[in-house]
């Protein structure tokens, strides 16, 4: 079955797609990549997603535009990587605009942007979507794919398996070894902190909005480097700020805990 999967996560730098076959077993499908793109989002978009995720209000009208311009930018990126329209499915996460995870005494909830019907006649395919709404409702953190995603398609070893996905806010899953005591154990996944969503503020902010990300890590090479790039921000290390900033983390936090743009961006 061919399948085609859109993503744009909380950096809302734009729609990765990618066009691939599946076939085997569910738990542990046999699987083949045909073709991935990348479409950035319009400047005018993307400036309008990351200031709704900030937390600035936006009349009722507004939205619904917003809503289906990123729809329509989610069909473009689509018969980007699909032209010949071979996907029987599609599957859309959509934009996620606030995400709150469950704390005490409040039930977690989660908003993605996204027109699913509208995205399913535009490309004359059957579109899932919503894939947080469910697990929250069940007191999940409201991210229950990636986790069963790496279990499928990257499977055990001999030990636990660790694996660290570095999107917009970084994201952890732990396998359970093949063999052992612990091989029955559940897969577990989490967010475990920010990743590129403030990375991308930080390179925005110190370049006076000539960058929107770091190419290569070459904004952030210390001062000293002698590879750094003339457009480079010349930086130092300050290790306490760092240890302060991870302890206050830890002590407030337990795993798992989902986070979003809301938490870990700029405070207004």
């Amino acid at each position: 079955m061919k399948v085609l999967g859109l993503m744009s996560g909380t950096s809302a730098d734009g729609i990765d797609a990618v066009l691939v076959s599946f076939s085997g077993p569910v738990a542990a499908p046999r699987w083949h990549i045909h073709r991935s793109t990348s479409s950035p989002y319009p400047a005018a978009l993307r400036n309008r997603l990351l200031a709704i995720g900030q937390g600035e209000p936006l009349r009722a009208e507004e939205l619904l535009d917003l809503g289906e311009a990123v729809t329509e930018t989610q069909a473009r990126a689509a018969r980007t990587c699909d032209p010949a329209g071979e996907a029987e499915l599609v599957g859309c996460h959509g934009q996620t605009i606030w995400h709150r995870p469950p704390g005490e005494g409040r039930r977690g909830a989660s908003w993605q942007l996204l027109h699913g019907p509208l995205l399913a006649h535009l490309l004359g395919r059957p579109v899932v979507f919503d894939f947080r709404s469910a697990d929250l409702a069940l007191g999940g953190q409201g991210a229950p794919l990636v986790p069963a995603a790496d279990a499928a398609l990257l499977g055990a070893i001999g030990g636990w398996r660790a694996l660290l996905n570095l999107g917009g806010i970084a994201n952890l899953t732990l396998l359970p070894p093949a063999c052992g005591p612990d091989r029955r154990k559940p897969v577990l996944g989490w967010d475990c902190g920010p990743a590129n969503t403030l990375l991308d503020l930080a390179v925005g902010r110190f370049s006076d909005g000539s960058l929107h990300f770091d190419a290569g890590g070459a904004c952030w090479l210390p001062a000293n480097s002698a590879t750094t790039l003339q457009t480079s921000v010349r930086t130092t290390i300050d290790r306490r700020a760092i240890s302060a900033v991870m302890g206050a983390c830890l002590r407030r936090e337990r795993c798992p805990a989902d986070s979003s743009r809301s938490q870990r961006g700029i405070r207004r």
